[in-house]
């Protein structure tokens, strides 16, 4: 018993050494990683946006050598609450970069700089079997030209500063940032088709819309893409709601294709949109197209099946050149 006893005391007092010598080393490391820092509150101005996030990641990028030496990775982050926190943070000169990091169908690529970080939406085709007919995406694929559909979020935010500098002696500093939407909100009308009171079910497409937006500047990428979205309808007008990255502008027609079930035929429309069918309004974030055309599906021929066919022969289409673009 005396053995055994003596072989558990001298067990607990190296686990004892060992604990203390950790804890000493743990102490001193974090003791190094903190010097220098000073505090500084994030403030959040939320005027620009109808609704406020959970939480934002807030990145410092040095602006000279002498701030970057205390950075091993070049920048540094903070994920916090969409509220006034306080962080520590090593006085120096910074670009500061902010964006909600809540978002879902987006990826976040180039955070290493300042000016490349950006936000990709989800590529959608992979998904088209499960929210379009196998068959819609088929012909979308044809229609635009293998473009990739893109699935967009419907909320992001950033806030950019150029220069904040914050000071090692100041007891009290404060950084205010004013974040807004990155995503355009859509409402598409058309109004002036023919033949809608007899039509169940409307999805649709429209290409020239962004995929990519850098978080660091406002600028769009030059890659345009594809977004669908289902629609609703009355007698007169067809309206659909979606969000984008933003829309081109000015360099090439937007083409419009409408999926229409009705109870004896499917219809299938492709037309473009001008400046003399449509009109497009932009109030701050919020986008409002309007297009007019003199469609009437009711003149289509009728086919029989419970979806769109791949071959033509099977489904009723209907092709027209509207001149168009922003």
């Amino acid at each position: 018993m005396n053995t055994l006893f003596k072989h558990i005391r001298l067990l607990a007092i190296t686990l004892a050494a060992t604990l203390a010598c950790q804890s000493c080393e743990y102490k001193e490391l974090e003791d190094i990683s903190e010097a220098g820092r000073v505090k500084c509150t994030i403030n959040f101005n939320w005027s620009k946006v109808d609704s406020i996030p959970k939480t934002m990641r807030v990145a410092f990028y040095p602006l000279d050598s002498e701030t970057a030496a205390h950075m091993q990775q070049g920048y540094t982050y903070f994920d916090i609450k969409a509220e006034n926190t306080t962080i520590r943070l090593q006085p120096g000169s910074y670009r500061v970069v902010a964006y909600n990091n809540d978002h879902e169908h987006v990826s976040i690529t180039g955070v290493e700089n300042p000016y490349d970080i950006s936000a990709t939406a989800a590529d959608y085709n992979d998904m088209l079997t499960r929210a379009l007919e196998p068959e819609i995406a088929v012909r979308l694929d044809s229609i635009y030209a293998q473009k990739t559909i893109y699935d967009y979020p419907d909320y992001m935010v950033n806030a950019v500063v150029e220069q904040f500098v914050l000071l090692p002696d100041e007891p009290e500093q404060s950084l205010t940032l004013y974040p807004d939407s990155m995503v355009n909100d859509i409402l598409l009308v058309i109004n002036g088709m023919q033949g809608l009171d007899r039509v169940n079910e409307i999805k649709g497409a429209i290409d020239g819309t962004m995929n990519k937006r850098f978080i660091g500047f406002d600028t769009l990428t030059d890659l345009p893409a594809v977004t669908v979205f289902d629609a609703e309808h009355d007698s007169e007008s067809i309206y659909a709601a979606f969000y984008v990255f933003g829309l081109e502008k000015g360099r090439t027609r937007q083409k419009i294709t409408l999926f229409f079930w009705m109870d004896d035929k499917k219809v299938l429309a492709t037309f473009h949109i001008s400046d003399e069918n449509a009109t497009f309004e932009q109030y701050g974030n919020k986008i409002v197209i309007q297009v007019t055309t003199d469609i009437n599906i009711r003149n289509f021929i009728g086919g029989e099946g419970g979806g769109f066919n791949i071959s033509l022969d099977d489904w009723d289409s209907h092709q027209e050149e509207v001149e168009v673009g922003f």
